[in-house]
């Protein structure tokens, strides 16, 4: 209805209003009244929207400037994916440069940047699975020493139970046991440690959940990750399991 009107940011909403509520509300712009209808909040990618106003450009030509200079145009289009061509051509046509010049006028596009952005996390997505398979193998050989060595220790209770008739499978059995209970323990609290870390960072980003997503835990994600630590468990106990499934009772039970 060509009403003079604007959207203001929080902070001068803050500045302006008080504690007082501002919609309804005209403030001066160049000597002229112009009614608050709304507004917005300011999220982490776009900060500086708290100190804004913005309004219709039907306010704008009628209240700050009759002949404005627009420095940038945001337009839709309807599934046409060679719309920045034309666009390019029409504004070279009225302002006189070559359509093929880049430099006379920049264009992006909206799938360029979901483009750049897929490239991005795709990159971080490629870096955590590197990080993690690393980790993965770092954990098998930590524990599979850490085995080694707890088989080392117990010579005489394994040369012992060989001498009461356990069979090399039973002892197989007892070390993978131990080393699938002490990958679980570890993985159990790794996922705790990162859902406290999800919960804290759901606190900092509370009121941005359009941004920031769900932040949890999925449960088909851990129950994997589980599974994967239990496969680890089992990897990391294959070499200690066999150097005591075949040990020499005799030699074990001499042992110190």
């Amino acid at each position: 209805e060509n009403r003079r009107c604007v959207i203001i940011g929080e902070q001068v909403e803050k500045v302006l209003f008080k504690q007082t509520d501002c919609i309804g509300k005209n403030i001066l712009i160049n000597n002229m009244p112009v009614m608050v209808v709304g507004v917005f909040k300011s999220s982490p990618t776009s900060p500086g929207d708290a100190r804004a106003v913005m309004m219709p450009s039907t306010t704008y030509l009628s209240v700050v400037d009759k002949e404005p200079k627009f420095s940038t145009i945001v337009y839709t289009s309807k599934g046409d994916k060679d719309i920045a061509e034309q666009v390019r051509k029409q504004l070279g046509l009225l302002h006189r440069f070559v359509p093929t010049d880049q430099n006379a006028i920049y264009i992006t596009t909206l799938e360029e940047q979901l483009n750049a952005f897929d490239m991005l996390f795709s990159g971080i997505r490629y870096f955590i699975w590197f990080v993690g398979i690393s980790t993965l193998v770092g954990g098998i050989i930590g524990i599979s020493n850490i085995m080694v060595s707890n088989v080392r220790e117990r010579t005489r209770e394994i040369g012992v139970r060989i001498a009461m008739g356990a069979t090399p499978n039973d002892i197989k059995k007892l070390i993978l046991g131990e080393s699938m209970a002490i990958s679980l323990v570890a993985g159990a609290c790794g996922i705790f440690v990162g859902w406290l870390i999800l919960n804290v960072l759901s606190q900092m980003f509370r009121g941005n959940e359009d941004l920031m997503g769900d932040l949890t835990i999925d449960v088909g994600t851990t129950i994997f990750s589980m599974l994967v630590v239990m496969l680890v468990g089992l990897l990391s106990g294959l070499r200690p399991a066999r150097l005591a499934a075949y040990m020499n009772p005799i030699n074990a039970l001499q042992s110190e």
